[in-house]
């Protein structure tokens, strides 16, 4: 019988940047495939595993692989959004999905809304 993935079993599917040299660093995230005989970079080929809970994880560790990314990039996540969006509908990946795209807002957008309301609060300003 397989066993149940816990979240101690899902974290260590751990995303990592490829090892392998590559024509440019967009090709070491784990989603993205090089450009092979003609066709363009693929900015969106994630490893679906079709099990929701695990995809979900899957999704957040490829955004953070991409976070340090964006703050010297700025195409990277219009390309990635065009490759999702390109890549149409995969009941498979939504998972993924879905990950991803509520780790970028929660690093991205909830992280410094909740510092600038720190800040705010110690400096006893208005929200």
């Amino acid at each position: 019988m397989p066993q149940a993935k816990t979240e101690s079993t899902i974290r260590r599917a751990v995303v990592a940047f490829r090892d392998e040299p590559v024509a440019h660093p967009y090709d070491r995230l784990p989603f993205v495939t090089a450009p092979v005989a003609g066709k363009t970079r693929n900015f969106w080929a994630p490893r679906a595993t079709g099990d929701y809970t695990f995809d979900c994880s899957l999704g957040a560790q490829y955004a953070d692989a991409v976070i340090p990314m964006l703050r010297t990039d700025h195409i990277l996540l219009g390309m990635i959004t065009l490759g999702i969006l390109e890549h149409g509908d995969n009941d498979n990946e939504r998972g993924v999905i879905v990950g991803f795209m509520g780790q970028l807002s929660k690093k991205l957008i909830v992280g410094p809304a909740r510092q600038l309301r720190a800040v705010c609060d110690l400096a006893a300003l208005p929200v």
